[in-house]
């Protein structure tokens, strides 16, 4: 080395620039630079007040470590505590375990946040909240809260979901059916990617679907055979039919939404529109007393409890009576007085038009008591006073021509008398 001055970079051979208080040192044919503390050749080095080792692995209770700090111990290993909270790990023959050993919870955090994962001493697992209500509470935030958990094998993904305000969801969030199953079995209930719901019927060959059975909203269950209860916004239908496929609208009863009932038909027009055959023991009419049919008059309009007879000229039709005894008495115009039509017989596109004449029952009809006075029991007639009846004064005259029998009483004049309907 020539002669002259020496720097302390010139001596410093390895390592760092020496700092304050430190001296020189011969270690191994070089020179370094030690603090006083630290013995020559001593393997750590120092970075002011902090050692530090970089040539390999430091292995405690260990001497051949596998990483760059390895603990070899049984039970507890490596503690990190201020005093009073204290942060372990352990082990055993049964596993490994990261925890505390002070009565507070564990928490993770990433980025140096805040908790984003706790674990209570009840052993309740937080995510996105350090107090947990249930054994996995996932918390997100935001007036829109969105996703929570997911499971997913990369390709199907069930989801948890909410929408503040809206409620909450279970489903998936790819293109696979949501299915729920019990005791590990073959799927139970299932919600497909259409809205609708099919649940397997346990221990029977059939399912249940809810959702749009033939296009329409509704309920199909389906065995060897199906039945369907569906409505398509107007009308209510329950339907059932042989097959699986969808059963006809008209295979069974609709309701539609202005309250008529159909049997056969799924556009009822009354409040029982029966279309086919009905059966039934007993029938109870209550809101009319005589059985009618509707027929096409000569006139336009007659007045209620008018006499009417058969039209001669119109076959099929009727007209107004106006001469006494006519033996083509038909009957009397149905309503008078508030006495409605009980049953009315009529055919769908031949004889349905016209007025209801009352063929049978009770019913009012004007009648005429000039020529004598009208007692219950009396037989009734037609008279010249056209739409009326009157007292049948001479049987044999009237053969043929009677309408029924007064069940009330006219003194004089004109008025309404109560009649049992019986044409002879």
């Amino acid at each position: 080395m020539a002669s002259g001055s020496v720097t302390a970079g010139q001596l410093n051979t390895a390592g760092p620039a020496p700092t304050p208080g430190q001296f020189l040192s011969y270690d191994g044919g070089q020179f370094v630079w030690a603090a006083p503390d630290v013995a020559a050749g001593n393997i750590w080095s120092v970075n002011g007040s902090s050692a530090y080792y970089n040539a390999g692995n430091v292995g405690i209770g260990v001497n051949a470590p596998a990483s760059k700090l390895t603990v070899s111990a049984a039970g507890y290993g490596i503690e990190h505590t201020d005093g009073t909270r204290r942060l372990n790990t352990y082990l055993s023959a049964s596993g490994g375990w990261l925890g505390t050993l002070s009565s507070d919870p564990l928490n993770f955090f990433v980025n140096g946040g805040s908790a984003s994962m706790t674990v209570t001493t009840g052993g309740r697992v937080g995510i996105g909240t350090t107090t947990p209500s249930s054994k996995l509470t996932v918390r997100t935030t935001g007036a829109f809260s969105a996703y929570g958990i997911e499971h997913t094998d990369g390709s199907v993904r069930l989801s948890t979901y909410l929408d503040e305000g809206n409620g909450a969801w279970l489903g998936t969030r790819s293109a696979h059916p949501l299915n729920f199953y019990v005791n590990d079995g073959l799927p139970s209930l299932t919600v497909d990617m259409g809205g609708s719901t099919i649940m397997t019927v346990p221990g029977a060959p059939g399912n249940v679907v809810i959702g749009t059975p033939n296009g329409e909203t509704g309920l199909s269950i389906r065995r060897s055979n199906r039945a369907d209860v569906r409505f398509n916004g107007s009308s209510l239908k329950m339907v059932a039919g042989p097959g699986t496929g969808p059963p006809g609208s008209l295979n069974g009863i609709a309701v539609t939404t202005a309250g008529n009932v159909g049997i056969g038909t799924d556009t009822p027009q009354a409040r029982l529109d029966v279309r086919g055959t009905t059966r039934t023991c007993v029938l109870t009419i209550t809101g009319g007393c005589d059985l009618a049919e509707p027929f096409q008059m000569r006139e336009k309009e007659l007045e209620k409890g008018s006499v009417v007879v058969i039209d001669a000229e119109h076959p099929g039709q009727l007209e107004l009576s106006t001469r006494a005894c006519d033996t083509r008495v038909a009957g009397i115009i149905s309503g008078a007085n508030g006495v409605n039509t009980g049953i009315s017989l009529q055919q769908e596109g031949t004889f349905d038009q016209g007025q209801n004449v009352a063929l049978s029952g009770r019913v009012y009809v004007r009648a005429d008591a000039t020529g004598g006075a009208i007692k219950p029991g009396d037989l009734l007639t037609t008279s010249d006073t056209p739409g009326h009846a009157m007292k049948v004064t001479e049987y044999a005259k009237a053969q043929g021509a009677i309408l029924g029998k007064a069940m009330s009483e006219l003194k004089e004049g004109k008025g309404f008398v109560l009649v049992l309907v019986t044409l002879q």
